[in-house]
């Protein structure tokens, strides 16, 4: 099949753009969606998020719609939910089609760890905190400027101030974590940039002692791909020893047993 754009496969599918439309193909490249969809996101536990004809909803693997071609913007699930608008309504909506009306009186993220960041409405200054998947508010809204929680913990700004709180809003304090830069943690690990270079922190928020120039998240075999100072590449386990040394100017991680 000759496309415009495809993206990796998730899920089973990968999505492709033909005549600036977008489908989707099974790992055989056999054409299982056609392209009739104007944007899209991935495929996630059988739906994906997908817009046709101007409006939103979601579809499941047999290309039926579970909520209907009804909402005027929609974000990719988060969490288990993604975030939709339709009739200046905002809603959370569930992959089977189940939507939960919002109120109007907050800005909403999307989810992660089962928290969704959300600020308060007003015309200067208004403050994120968190609520939960029930909408409760979990965290008051009293921050700047908030990020979503990885390994129970977010990066908060409150005052010009950077600083780390867990899941009940207490201030965490983690050595090592970049000023200003959030923990996205992948398969247990999250990289942290330094002024030498790039660090690995494991979920125990401590630092791995080995540094690299770059390199990608780890998969979850326990492999990534990295960047010596040397400008030479090689794949590494958690422990920081090689296990594949490339002759490649360039290398992606493993994904399903293969690596560009």
């Amino acid at each position: 099949i000759r496309c415009e754009e495809v993206r990796p496969y998730s899920d089973g599918l990968c999505a492709f753009r033909e005549n600036g439309k977008w489908g989707f193909m099974d790992t055989a490249g056999k054409t299982v969606l056609s392209p009739v969809y104007d944007e899209c996101y991935d495929f996630t536990d059988g739906h994906a998020v997908v817009r046709k004809d101007g409006f939103w909803g979601i579809i499941d693997a047999e290309g039926e719609s579970t909520t209907g071609f009804v909402f005027t913007l929609m974000r990719d699930f988060s969490d288990g939910l993604a975030y939709a608008e339709g009739g200046n309504i905002s809603y959370y909506v569930s992959p089977e089609g189940k939507s939960y009306r919002l109120s109007p009186k907050f800005e909403y993220g999307d989810f992660s760890e089962g928290y969704a960041p959300v600020k308060k409405k007003k015309k200067k200054n208004g403050k994120w905190g968190y609520i939960d998947k029930k909408g409760a508010v979990v965290i008051e809204p009293a921050y700047d400027t908030v990020n979503n929680f990885s390994n129970g913990v977010a990066l908060v700004c409150k005052k010009q101030d950077y600083f780390y709180i867990n899941r009940r809003g207490s201030k965490r304090n983690i050595v090592g974590a970049a000023n200003a830069e959030p923990l996205k943690f992948v398969n247990g690990f999250a990289k942290v940039r330094t002024p030498y270079g790039v660090r690995y922190m494991d979920s125990n928020f401590e630092l791995t002692p080995f540094t690299v120039t770059d390199a990608t998240d780890f998969n979850e075999d326990g492999i990534a791909a990295i960047l010596m100072q040397d400008g030479s590449m090689r794949y590494i386990n958690t422990y920081g020893k090689s296990v594949i040394t490339l002759e490649y100017d360039k290398a992606g991680n493993f994904s399903e047993d293969y690596a560009w």
